[in-house]
């Protein structure tokens, strides 16, 4: 059963769960010069990148990575000037990896440090963006894509929606809890988030489950008492299909999981 978060109303006229525009939250100048971008690259066999103006301007920089099939270096004074006056950053991928309808580790990174939306250009020509503060945007049904639109962005934005401050974001790469890696877990300490028992639960706590490895690489924000908003993975890294939802915890809380609190909230 499938019910409302309190005070996080769903995305009016939203046509189907998962199917929202994934420019959705641009202004129009942004999103115009994005579509502009998408055009001019496809079929391009190397990658390409572009700065965006407030106003709406395209201006597009060379790679001139190595491998520019691959991935995009920019002249560090040229990518300092232009993106000093950008308002998005938006660059294409052209490999048929799975993976090229995601951010890569290295895209995030930069996106973090610069506090810019980027927008990315898949092979398919069908542009997304990440990076950008929609505080109105619906938490349930949200399709999944890794790295935008996974369980930890959900967590942020439902944490941080409910507590009125912002959690910091980090880079992930598709898969990372099959190397042992504590990504979760180290992103909630570094937020000042603790343990507390099962029986302590809280709203605003949230709930960490392994799910398919030996670290927490699943979260979810509880909701109400038995009630965890979440973003179920997928085994594709995008899949629009795959939704956020909220679900009943009683038999979610019979396996391994454990529960975190913000220190603000002792």
């Amino acid at each position: 059963m499938q019910t409302q978060v309190p005070g996080f109303a769903p995305f009016p006229g939203l046509p189907q769960p998962g199917l929202a525009d994934p420019l959705e939250g641009l202004a129009e100048p942004l999103a115009a010069a994005v579509q502009r971008f998408a055009e001019q690259v496809a079929g391009e066999k190397l990658e390409r990148v572009a700065v965006v103006t407030e106003a709406g301007d395209l201006e597009e920089l060379e790679n001139i990575h190595p491998e520019a099939a691959k991935r995009f270096r920019v002249e560090p004074a040229a990518w300092l000037g232009a993106t000093e006056r950008a308002s998005l950053v938006v660059h294409s991928h052209v490999s048929p990896d799975r993976l090229s309808w995601t951010p890569s580790p290295q895209d995030q990174r930069t996106q973090i440090a610069q506090c810019l939306p980027w927008a990315i250009v898949p092979p398919d020509g069908e542009a997304f963006v990440f990076g950008l503060d929609r505080p109105d945007r619906p938490l349930e049904g949200r399709g999944f894509r890794f790295g935008v639109d996974d369980c930890w962005q959900l967590f942020r934005d439902a944490w941080s929606r409910w507590a009125g401050e912002p959690l910091p974001n980090f880079a992930r790469r598709w898969r990372w809890w099959l190397d042992g890696e504590p990504l979760i877990e180290r992103g909630l300490h570094t937020a000042k988030f603790y343990a507390v028992p099962t029986d302590e639960m809280q709203r605003g706590d949230g709930v960490l489950f392994k799910v398919g490895g030996e670290v927490w690489n699943h979260i979810g924000f509880i909701n109400a008492p038995g009630e965890m908003l979440h973003h179920p993975g997928p085994v594709h890294p995008y899949d629009s299909s795959m939704i956020s939802l909220v679900s009943e915890m009683e038999r979610l809380l019979e396996g391994p999981h454990q529960i975190m609190r913000h220190e603000a909230h002792r």
